[in-house]
């Protein structure tokens, strides 16, 4: 049954229980009236005013029952009033309402696991390519990529590589390009290379603050990516050093090398380009340049150089499809 359709059945059965209320009241009232009167003796005075009162047997009979036209008359066929709401019994006649059933719902299945991001690994091994691969390559270094220079074999290879280059240096000292003198930041936007490899570092670690060197090299990977959104961008590990050298005690150490070297990591993992350990091609046992790869601790011998050079041939990510 609707909200609606109950609330007209207690509006009709008010309505009723109100006529039988003021029909009951009316009754009342009469037989206050007939009874007292007909118990006295006095009866009703139906006759004409003055006439001689006549003896119970000469008495016309009387009707206690009203007249018939008037509706209603007999209390006995009237429903009984019914009772308010608050009161009223419930009707047992009306089914009542089927109870909802509550909607079953399937188990969720169990959530999957996030997976976790991959971690950011340097540049696998993979199957070596050819001197023409590094035709459209551009190579930013200090003196250590100077000697990469003369002994790679490379023939048509640009080379942004002078000694004492630094990060803060890439973008004011003057390289000779095509003969023209520019930056190796302002080359990158001139030539728009294909891929870029970059070693600097060493020159830095005397500085104070690694952050601003990470800064740095962070503009000179910038603006690679500016010139060229599809090069492939190379960091390349800074390189150890010699134990004698490292035993010096000077800012020149191979723990200032793998502290720079883990923040170039991580750089490379935020810019999104490669980062390359080519240190692993040219270390020993010991973490140190062995004293047959340099002759002053630092650099390194062209038998080195040409290591350096295969672990480059061998360590590629697929070329980008324009």
């Amino acid at each position: 049954m609707s909200r609606r359709e109950r609330a007209r059945r207690r509006q009709r059965a008010v309505r009723r229980a109100v006529v039988s209320a003021i029909w009951g009241i009316t009754l009342c009232a009469l037989a206050l009236i007939i009874i007292p009167s007909a118990l006295s003796g006095s009866g009703f005075a139906f006759g004409r005013p003055g006439t001689a009162e006549r003896g119970p047997s000469d008495r016309p009979a009387v009707s206690l029952k009203p007249a018939e036209e008037t509706p209603a008359a007999s209390p006995a066929t009237e429903e009984p009033a019914r009772t308010p709401e608050a009161t009223e019994a419930p009707e047992i006649t009306e089914e009542p309402e089927a109870a909802e059933t509550p909607v079953t719902t399937e188990a969720p299945e169990p959530a999957e696991e996030p997976e976790e991001p991959e971690e950011f690994l340097p540049v696998a091994a993979s199957e070596a390519v050819g001197d023409d691969y590094f035709k459209d390559a551009v190579f930013i270094g200090d003196s250590r990529t100077q000697g990469l220079r003369l002994y790679s074999g490379l023939k048509d290879t640009t080379w942004l590589c002078s000694v004492g280059l630094t990060v803060e240096k890439a973008y004011t000292e003057k390289l000779s390009v095509d003969g023209r003198k520019l930056t190796a930041v302002e080359a990158l936007g001139e030539l728009a290379p294909g891929k870029v490899y970059i070693m600097l570092g060493l020159n830095e670690m005397g500085w104070k603050s690694t952050d601003i060197f990470i800064e740095k090299y962070g503009g000179i990977i910038d603006a690679a990516l500016a010139a060229n959104p599809e090069a492939e961008v190379y960091v390349e590990s800074i390189l150890p050093v010699s134990a004698a050298k490292d035993a010096a005690g000077t800012w020149c150490s191979n723990a200032n090398v793998d502290k720079f070297n883990a923040r170039l990591m991580q750089l490379a993992e935020e810019k999104g380009v490669n980062y390359l350990d080519v240190s692993s091609a040219v270390e020993g046992e010991d973490g140190c340049l062995p004293n047959a790869a340099t002759p002053d601790g630092v650099h390194l011998t062209p038998a080195y150089c040409t290591k350096w050079m295969d672990y480059l041939k061998t360590h590629t990510v697929a070329e980008v499809e324009a």
